[in-house]
């Protein structure tokens, strides 16, 4: 069966979602280990050595920015998710035209295709006031 808005069917559907449910697990985990490993959320040690704050803050920086984009990739997973299960996987959110196979297969899926995507990060052209 044709799902709509996509060339998946049955089987591929299933395994399209399973990858990303996976992908999803994945960043679930490697964020609460995150929590875990952060210096800054652990325990306060009573006293610490010459350099540990330092240290601590720079390792809870690094961690956070790490954290921000596997937030992002769980929120991009969790679209490309949606758009299984409502049949719209693979086809472009502005123009609707089919998004290229090689930009699926990344691990944050494209939404777009390339023509939209090109499109929409090229820089603004500013025109000068009359």
């Amino acid at each position: 069966m044709l799902i709509e808005g996509t060339a998946l069917v049955g089987r591929e559907q299933e395994e399209v979602k399973s990858r990303f449910l996976e992908q999803q697990r994945w960043v679930n985990e490697k964020l609460a280990e995150m929590q875990r490993d952060d210096p800054v959320l652990a325990d306060p040690e009573p006293e610490s050595e010459f350099g540990t704050e330092s240290w601590k803050a720079t390792t809870h920086a690094e961690m956070e920015v790490e954290k921000q984009g596997l937030l992002r990739l769980r929120e991009h997973t969790r679209e490309a998710i949606s758009l299984v299960e409502k049949g719209l996987f693979g086809k472009c959110k502005l123009c609707g035209s089919n998004v290229e196979e090689v930009r699926l297969q990344s691990p944050v899926t494209a939404t777009k295709c390339a023509s939209c995507a090109n499109s929409a990060s090229s820089p603004m052209q500013y025109r000068r006031a009359a």
